[in-house]
């Protein structure tokens, strides 16, 4: 009986997200405002609500419909300590003009390697299982911050089926 719940519970989990295949490509450039938080990532839902209201201040709501990312400055991916100064931004205009506490920047790198991650948004980091050991095993280098951007709203459609791109700047490894 404990073989055939474990047996269940492995093949419920593991029907829960799906992983997209890896592909190092050319960067795409793009603008974005962000707001800059500190601390653990349990803080995002929180922080996405403060975003969008203060974009609604800023009279920014034609941003709304694009899709929201979070970009992780600090990762530990990136060889740093911490994991915890990130912002929460969305794609805009270059000639765009924020207040704080939104911050304004450009997003720009020569080669990332991308994947696009469908599960619950909690459990993103089960992406970088995949694509952390794809970029060790093809000699490349982290060489920018993480980025996750969300597709889809979960209000609206099932948690499981939630689509996040993630996409990590990266450059060949010196040998």
């Amino acid at each position: 009986m404990k073989k055939m719940v474990c047996l269940f519970v492995f093949i419920f989990f593991s029907t829960m997200y799906v992983m997209g295949q890896v592909e190092v490509t050319e960067g795409t450039p793009f603008c974005y405002i962000y707001m800059e938080f500190q601390g653990s990532h349990d803080q995002i839902q929180q922080g996405l609500g403060q975003l969008y209201q203060e974009a609604a201040k800023q009279n920014l709501q034609s941003l709304f419909s694009h899709a929201s990312f979070g970009i992780f400055f600090d990762s530990f991916l990136r060889g740093e300590e911490a994991d915890t100064v990130w912002g929460l931004g969305l794609p805009a205009p270059e000639d765009i003009q924020v207040k704080p506490p939104f911050k304004k920047a450009k997003f720009q790198y020569d080669t990332v390697a991308t994947m696009i991650y469908v599960g619950a948004y909690e459990s993103i980091g089960l992406a970088f299982n995949t694509i952390v050991p794809y970029i060790e095993e093809h000699n490349l280098k982290i060489v920018g911050p993480p980025v996750e951007i969300w597709m889809d709203d979960p209000n609206q459609v099932e948690p499981q089926d939630c689509r996040t791109k993630v996409i990590i700047p990266v450059k060949a490894a010196q040998k």
